[in-house]
């Protein structure tokens, strides 16, 4: 024990971070790397290359340090998280389904889809070409050199304080071990009741092709800032919204949060620039939100989207404000997300960038529950003949 706390005396006189460091959030630290303000993040391959593309620096992938060069670990994020009902094993016929999906995701087909050749180690060791990205760990992985992520938010708390504890000289390692452990069996408080929906909406799509949840939850924030219109991908929704209490954490879960929050933007657009806008979208197959089923088409707020099938997916026809067919020359004040900043730049040349707005989505999106409002009702926003 002598010799871990003389390494955390090191780390202490040495590290040159301060407790307030710990409570940086996840952009603020990129900004930090890509801003050379600190040398090191941490990532997956992803990040890397978002990372490797906002800077001229070449960027070198590092494991985890252990005692010496050769006790290196990677770090790992489960890539595959599947639950079974414990029922399934009273019928010998569900049984066998579950076994048959569970071999369908870990055969070498279904391995290399769920990792579309990004960065991923494979459970199968008959998949081996999913590695890409993964440059600089070949010898931790050959040598199974492997830790997966346990992620809660128990074990993100207990962390936060006994990491503090550390840095600060508050706590030794055997006070800083036992702090964690004491947090993270403590029974857990029961959760506060925040609000209470009077509506229900599905996130499933409805006989017309659109959300009404993600409905919902758009033309709440549109009407909260002033938006006459939104419009976004389908995929920053995640839940239904269901009459009832709801706890704070249940809230912000409808919408993405965490590191892959949704920043907010608004744009005064006229109802041409808005046509071109929403009908790109619609063209851009070779975007990350591109929409070649009706699955993917996109949530719109205060305009509805007049649309035909195409071969390919789908096309703008038109665009109805109030029941009417949008008008060229009327200006609008549009919520969109920072995410179309790359999509408005082509298509609209020239116009300045919608301003960011502090809070992302799920944010947003959580005060305004929070701070007593109601959802708002879902729209009619799309049609499709």
């Amino acid at each position: 024990m002598d010799r871990y706390n003389k390494r955390s005396e090191h780390l202490r006189e040495g590290h040159r971070l301060t407790a307030e460091d710990t409570e940086l959030g996840w952009n603020q630290s990129c900004n930090l790397f890509t801003g050379r303000q600190a040398a090191i993040s941490c990532g997956t391959p992803v990040n890397m290359a978002a990372f490797q593309s906002a800077m001229d620096d070449e960027l070198v992938r590092l494991p985890y340090f252990s005692q010496s060069s050769d006790e290196s670990w990677v770090y790992t994020y489960p890539s595959l998280s599947i639950a079974l009902n414990n029922s399934v094993t009273d019928s010998a016929e569900k049984l066998d389904a579950a076994t048959r999906v569970l071999n369908c995701f870990l055969s070498p087909e279904g391995q290399n889809i769920i990792a579309a050749g990004q960065g991923m180690i494979p459970y199968n060791v008959d998949v081996p070409s999913v590695m890409e990205g993964m440059e600089g760990l070949e010898e931790e992985i050959q040598k199974n050199a492997l830790y997966i992520r346990f992620a809660s938010n128990a074990s993100f708390s207990a962390s936060l304080d006994a990491v503090q504890g550390l840095m600060t000289g508050e706590m030794t390692e055997q006070q800083a071990r036992e702090a964690f452990e004491a947090a993270l069996t403590a029974p857990a408080a029961e959760p506060e009741i925040v609000t209470a929906f009077d509506c229900t909406y599905s996130l499933a799509q409805n006989e017309k092709g659109g959300r009404d949840a993600a409905s919902s939850v758009l033309t709440t924030v549109c009407n909260a800032n002033g938006a006459e219109l939104g419009f976004s991908p389908y995929y920053y929704y995640t839940a239904s919204l269901h009459a009832g209490d709801h706890t704070k954490k249940e809230v912000s879960m409808m919408v993405k949060n965490g590191n892959t929050a949704v920043h907010l933007a608004v744009a005064e657009l006229t109802g041409k620039e808005v046509k071109t806008l929403v009908g790109e979208y619609l063209k851009d197959t070779g975007s990350a939100f591109q929409v070649t089923t009706g699955y993917e088409l996109p949530v719109a707020s205060g305009m509805k989207l007049l649309l035909s099938e195409t071969d390919g997916g789908y096309a703008l026809k038109d665009i109805e404000v109030g029941g009417s067919p949008i008008r060229d020359d009327a200006v609008f004040k549009v919520l969109l997300s920072a995410e179309l900043n790359p999509l408005f730049e082509r298509v609209l040349p020239g116009h300045e960038l919608p301003e960011k707005l502090g809070p992302n989505l799920s944010t947003e999106w959580t005060n305004l529950i929070c701070g007593g409002i109601q959802p708002a009702a879902a729209e009619d926003y799309i049609e499709i003949p």
